[in-house]
């Protein structure tokens, strides 16, 4: 399978559409590109929609919980154009029914050793039906903004 990347400046070639609405995902989707590595020959991981799917749906429903996840999706840098409210979620495996109500999960070892668990830096964000939107993460070393993950879909082929 070829996959072909979809930098948000380009809008994945919906150039007469509103951004908000080149996002919106139909049955083709494949991944998500989180540019956060240097490391990668691409410049960005892949995280699959199949991932996101699984990660989200073994995820408590939609609702504001305080401080704990799913959070309400403030939305500070307007990458999600809608009128509804929005929702965030770690996108991997997290231990919700653990959270205390700061957010945080703290684990102890057998030997007195507390550690907490981090809920990464990749968000599902998704509306309060856990209509997947699209995935946000903070970029490197930054721990308080967020940047849009760019859509990768496969290459079209062309038929004769």
């Amino acid at each position: 399978m070829i996959l072909t990347t979809c930098p948000a400046i380009q809008w994945c070639g919906f150039s007469s559409l509103k951004p908000s609405l080149a996002f919106t995902l139909t049955p083709d989707m494949q991944a998500y590109g989180i540019n956060r590595t240097e490391h990668d020959p691409k410049g960005y991981h892949e995280r699959r929609y199949s991932s996101v799917e699984r990660h989200l749906k073994a995820a408590p429903p939609a609702v504001k919980r305080g401080k704990r996840y799913p959070k309400e999706h403030l939305n500070k840098e307007g990458h999600y154009s809608t009128n509804t409210k929005l929702y965030e979620y770690p996108t991997m495996d997290y231990p919700y029914s653990e959270q205390n109500a700061k957010g945080q999960v703290r684990r102890q070892s057998p030997g007195g050793h507390v550690t907490y668990v981090s809920p990464g830096y990749t968000r599902t964000i998704v509306d309060a039906n856990k209509q997947i939107h699209g995935v946000s993460y903070h970029p490197h070393g930054n721990f308080t903004s967020f940047e849009r993950a760019h859509e990768i879909r496969p290459k079209k082929s062309r038929r004769s």
